[in-house]
């Protein structure tokens, strides 16, 4: 399974110097910025900056479409497409259909007719992306609803076990995000998707491609808890930026022990139990803030992972030294998650037991996943969770 990260190149600054470190502690790298919004000197070369055995993903900005719908039927294609290729991307890279998100709930209301105006837009650009790059090309599918979803799904010409990216609209959740989008610019709506909808659509969605016979990018479902639920329906790379915003608030990724804490003075919340965790890892010399990498002892990285961003004053950059940890947090549960191939009751059990925070919407969520799948062995093997930049 993979979990892709979503983000910039990170480094971790301090007496010691500059380490770039972001794309050598994981293989995916998956970046949300279109090709099209980049500056030109970033493009020719753009692979260069990055390591061979990376694997990198790069979205095309349908998520732009989606905040502008106006400018769906005229996007130049082949402008994006020739930005791709001066990237110089690698036969083990690949991209992101340009898509034209179709949201869900009451918030932005869309007819019918437009919601397959959409899907068709989006199965056209595939075609367009598909037939004039070098590099494989994800098709996404998107619905409101299981009919819609299959209606999209059965307008492609689909090969047995290809990967085909789902669009979760996780994102529609946070009421901040409808105040960037078309007429409503400014404004805040109050009738965000409800949670327990737009779960259901997300396990009808996944579940319809798994019958389907499709591999599944579950997009947006890298978090700390949905990239579980993900995979236990059966999706096999998901990709987020939570890595990032949990950093930036103070926050660490504990997938092992089943929790998340803040670790900055005003918030903490960690035990000392959390504490021995992580010295544990900072003695295991694969484990990217440990002394065998950084140099730092115990005490200066501790201090590190729970204060700002100091880089600039000689000292240590908190923010970057959370991320790089939650990144290595993510990929090490994908590993963990993958060990249970064709195993959805013991992960499902796994799951739940190892779940400190013991909310019960957690457990039924997962409970809920669990029956959605029925006697299917979704779960697969290899997972990966992509980090966004």
């Amino acid at each position: 399974m993979t979990n892709f990260t979503t983000a910039r190149p990170t480094y971790l600054g301090g007496t010691e110097g500059y380490k770039e470190l972001a794309q050598h502690q994981t293989e995916e790298l998956m970046f949300s910025m279109s090709p099209t919004k980049m500056p030109h000197k970033l493009l020719d070369g753009f692979r260069n900056h990055f390591r061979e055995e990376n694997r990198l993903t790069l979205d095309s900005g349908g998520f732009d479409l989606l905040l502008d719908p106006g400018r769906a039927d005229e996007f130049d294609v082949d402008e994006l497409i020739d930005r791709v290729n001066r990237l110089g991307l690698l036969e083990q890279d690949t991209i992101m259909s340009l898509d034209f998100p179709v949201p869900h709930g009451d918030a932005i209301p869309i007819t019918s007719q437009e919601v397959l105006r959409r899907q068709k837009l989006t199965t056209s650009y595939y075609e367009q992306m598909k037939r004039k790059l070098p590099i494989d090309v994800h098709p996404i599918v998107h619905g409101r609803n299981y009919s819609e979803m299959k209606t999209h799904l059965g307008q492609y010409d689909l090969a047995a076990n290809q990967m085909v990216a789902f669009g979760s609209n996780l994102a529609l959740l946070k009421p901040r995000l409808y105040k960037c989008i078309g007429n409503g610019k400014g404004q805040v709506k109050t009738k965000i998707p409800k949670l327990k909808d737009t779960w259901d659509r997300i396990m009808e969605g996944i579940l319809l491609l798994r019958k389907n016979e499709q591999n599944v990018f579950a997009l947006g479902m890298g978090g700390q808890r949905a990239s579980q639920v993900a995979f236990l329906l059966g999706a096999k790379e998901v990709d987020a930026t939570s890595w990032w915003g949990y950093a930036m608030t103070g926050k660490m990724m504990l997938h092992e022990l089943g929790k998340g804490v803040h670790v900055r003075d005003k918030h903490q919340n960690y035990t000392s139990t959390d504490v021995a965790y992580i010295k544990s890892l900072w003695k295991d010399d694969e484990y990217p803030l440990s002394q065998a990498q950084t140099g730092l002892d115990w005490k200066t990285t501790w201090k590190g992972l729970r204060g700002p961003n100091e880089a600039r004053k000689g000292g240590l950059d908190g923010t970057t030294m959370r991320a790089l940890h939650n990144i290595w947090s993510s990929d090490l549960d994908a590993q963990t998650c993958s060990e249970f191939a064709g195993d959805p009751d013991g992960l499902a059990k796994f799951l739940i037991g190892r779940d400190q925070m013991k909310t019960t919407q957690f457990e039924k969520r997962v409970l809920l996943a669990l029956k959605h799948v029925g006697s299917e062995a979704t779960v697969q093997a290899k997972l990966m969770n992509y980090s966004k930049f």
